[in-house]
């Protein structure tokens, strides 16, 4: 995961959800952008973890969980919000979404973020 300065847990991601919004809020969209992707990232990296996946953020692991998950639920939804939280951590870089489509895409992230965290992980069978 990207490394910023701020005061929170790093495997806590609505923590950083929330460092997030306090940094749009402040109107910095770039470190807001970070931490949002940051967060996704940390959901996906905590939940990979519990299904006993790979979660290396390095190369594709993250949306190749992503696509796992949508085939468990029979859905395109982890691989859309990993698409889209993804385009948060590219515009930290490089700077090319528009206020206007955060306003839209930041509650998709936070949706996203929530789903990850209360996905229901079957206890493992020994």
């Amino acid at each position: 995961m990207a490394k910023h300065s701020h005061p929170t847990e790093p495997t806590d991601p609505h923590r950083l959800l929330a460092d997030a919004d306090a940094a749009f809020a402040a109107g910095d969209h770039y470190l807001g952008s970070a931490l949002l992707w940051e967060s996704a990232e940390c959901a996906l990296v905590n939940l990979a973890k519990r299904c006993g996946r790979p979660h290396d953020t390095d190369g594709d692991d993250l949306l190749f969980f992503s696509e796992w998950l949508d085939n468990q639920t029979s859905t395109r939804y982890y691989t859309g919000g990993h698409t889209t939280a993804s385009l948060f951590g590219n515009n930290a870089k490089y700077r090319f979404i528009e206020p206007e489509e955060m306003e839209i895409s930041i509650p998709r992230v936070h949706d996203f973020i929530s789903a990850l965290t209360s996905y229901p992980v079957p206890p493992k069978t020994s």
